[in-house]
């Protein structure tokens, strides 16, 4: 008998990662045209912020009533 494991991703956390590899490969472009600054604060914003909502994000339940 086959269990069937419960998938999490959703297709809003696919977009988020997306826009996080996005934001990735700018930033280090950015890093080796010279400007440190604005490629750290993309990198930055990519590893902190958008990676890990990307995985934290649930998709909601629905409820056997609806």
């Amino acid at each position: 008998m086959k269990k069937e494991i419960p998938q999490d991703i959703t297709f809003k956390s696919y977009i988020i990662l997306i826009i996080s590899i996005v934001f990735l490969i700018s930033g280090y472009l950015i890093m080796s045209f010279g400007d440190r600054t604005v490629s750290i604060i993309l990198l930055m914003i990519a590893y902190i912020v958008l990676i890990p909502i990307s995985l934290f994000i649930k998709a909601k339940k629905k409820s056997k009533h609806e």
